[in-house]
């Protein structure tokens, strides 16, 4: 296999690494949404089992940034504009993974926050309640008041 076919090959298995970690992106988003974390942590490890294979493709790929695209000898043109293809995608796709990973971090921070009030509030109510109870449960202290009123 040349090196154009063997760029080639792996552009086009970076795209399909990156379709699916797109498509898990989108997944994970609705978890999120719907609040299921089981699923988020079994969609989490998944997702990262792709990174590991994408992270492995960009090794591969590394001589192929050293080099001058326009000193690639290319014995089939189709095959070169699929490789051009695939990169457009690639960086198109990892845009949109990009911002869905945002939208699922600010997604998740306002959950925290949202939980983490909630939190205050059963805190603060709890509290007032042990007060409460406290309070009642104290033992007299023996002391009287005499609330007789003599005219």
């Amino acid at each position: 296999m040349s090196d154009t076919q063997t760029l080639a090959v792996l552009m086009q298995r970076k795209r399909h690494c990156l379709e699916q970690l797109h498509a898990l992106g989108r997944e994970q988003l609705a978890c999120i949404e719907r609040r299921d974390l089981d699923s988020l942590f079994q969609l989490l490890d998944t997702r990262q089992k792709w990174l590991t294979v994408f992270e492995r493709i960009e090794e591969f790929l590394a001589p192929y940034r050293q080099q001058d695209p326009s000193q690639r000898h290319w014995a089939d043109e189709r095959l070169r504009e699929q490789c051009r293809a695939d990169q457009e995608i690639s960086q198109q796709l990892l845009g949109e993974i990009a911002a869905c990973e945002e939208r699922c971090r600010s997604l998740l921070q306002a959950q925290c926050d949202e939980m983490a009030v909630q939190m205050r509030q059963l805190s603060g109510g709890h509290a007032a309640a042990s007060g409460y109870l406290a309070a009642a449960a104290a033992p007299a202290t023996g002391g009287c008041l005499d609330l007789s009123a003599e005219s």
